[in-house]
């Protein structure tokens, strides 16, 4: 599995499970993966974590640098409200 294939999945399990604003997208050149929610920063940060967490127990592959990046809405403008690394190769 490359980095490529494993953020279309996560993505899609992202969009999938959470009520979000807009899609999750994700850019291979910067090595992010950008979700967009309407929770709370701290809710953000304890999902964030928990995502990360999870990619490292399963078959995704993500090399050092990658970052998942959640996004809240405030005034329909997202923000940034938690970031974490998603790298899988130890």
């Amino acid at each position: 599995m490359t980095a490529h294939d494993s953020a279309l999945h996560l993505c899609a399990l992202i969009d999938g499970v959470h009520e979000t604003a807009r899609p999750c997208e994700f850019d291979e050149t910067n090595q992010t993966l950008s979700a967009f929610t309407d929770i709370s920063a701290s809710v953000a940060d304890e999902a964030c974590n928990a995502i990360a967490k999870e990619t490292r127990t399963r078959w995704f592959k993500f090399d050092a640098g990658w970052k998942l990046l959640i996004y809240t809405s405030n005034a329909g403008r997202p923000v940034l409200a938690a970031s974490c690394g998603l790298a899988t190769d130890g």
